[in-house]
């Protein structure tokens, strides 16, 4: 929208960037499941839970996204990684 002519009419940022990377990072990964499960609590509130349905299913995913990324945050290297740049905004997905 923004250029005349896309020079590259097969890019798909979902699925070229940030797909491979979210299965490649686990905190991003976690993040995502912590996201999907909580649409599942959602989704089946007020009936019998099942398992990932509840929303404790989604918080233990978002603590395991928030360990590992707070041992990346407290590297120096790979505190600047596009790895924990990524499970940040899926944190951030999350939470909104």
């Amino acid at each position: 929208m923004m250029f005349d002519q896309i020079p590259a009419v097969d890019f798909n940022p979902m699925r070229d960037v940030w797909f491979p990377l979210d299965l490649s990072n686990p905190a991003s990964f976690n993040s995502i499941m912590a996201h999907s499960a909580a649409h599942l609590a959602y989704l089946y509130g007020g009936t019998v839970p099942t398992r990932g349905t509840t929303e404790f299913e989604a918080l233990q995913y978002k603590a395991q996204a928030v360990k590992i990324l707070n041992q990346w945050l407290n590297d120096p290297v790979q505190s600047l990684s596009n790895d924990a740049f990524a499970a940040v905004v899926r944190l951030l997905t999350f939470e909104v």
